[in-house]
């Protein structure tokens, strides 16, 4: 058919775990769904899958990478289960907008209020989410009400709530946490 059916699904196949299993148990119909014919799929189907599987571990790499420089404090609060959260997450989402990063970590913190993974990362998600939905939509001010000592350690992270504000005003912009 086209080059461009072509790049779709070798594109689908580096960011979706599912449509790479479907494909290499039954390319014909995977490659059919997609519009190739019976040659475009057997020349896809010749990527070595180890190959396709490397540069698509490669992508979720890098996805994860930049989540987690963006949300370094539910990065924190999560520990060990960031990877598996993240992997969870990935299999089901792939940003969209030219913030893909952004986008990524946005929705991730979502995901995250789906998980059982404890109250004070559920709030670090929740905290960053808002920071991020701040200067992701450009929103001139965003507030949130965070029911842990986020910011504190020990003996100071009790359930005392803390308010969040983010506020633009004339292309300056301060946030306080009160």
């Amino acid at each position: 058919m086209s080059l461009q059916h072509q790049q779709d699904l070798i594109a689908r196949l580096f960011t979706d775990e599912k449509l790479r299993n479907d494909f290499s148990s039954d390319a014909a119909s995977v490659g059919t769904a997609f519009g190739l014919d019976r040659f475009e799929t057997d020349e896809l189907k010749a990527i070595v899958p180890a190959e396709l599987k490397f540069f698509a571990d490669s992508l979720f790499w890098k996805r994860r990478n930049e989540v987690e420089k963006l949300l370094p404090l539910t990065r924190i609060k999560l520990g060990d289960e960031f990877n598996a959260c993240f992997h969870r997450f990935a299999s089901c989402f792939v940003p969209v907008s030219n913030r893909k990063h952004l986008e990524d970590a946005y929705v991730f913190c979502g995901f995250l209020a789906t998980e059982d993974v404890g109250e004070t990362a559920s709030e670090a998600a929740r905290y960053e989410q808002a920071k991020i939905e701040f200067f992701l939509y450009g929103k001139r001010i965003v507030f949130r009400r965070i029911r842990y000592g986020l910011f504190a350690e020990g003996i100071h992270q009790s359930r005392k709530i803390r308010y969040c504000l983010w506020l633009k005003l004339f292309n300056i912009w301060q946030h306080w946490v009160w």
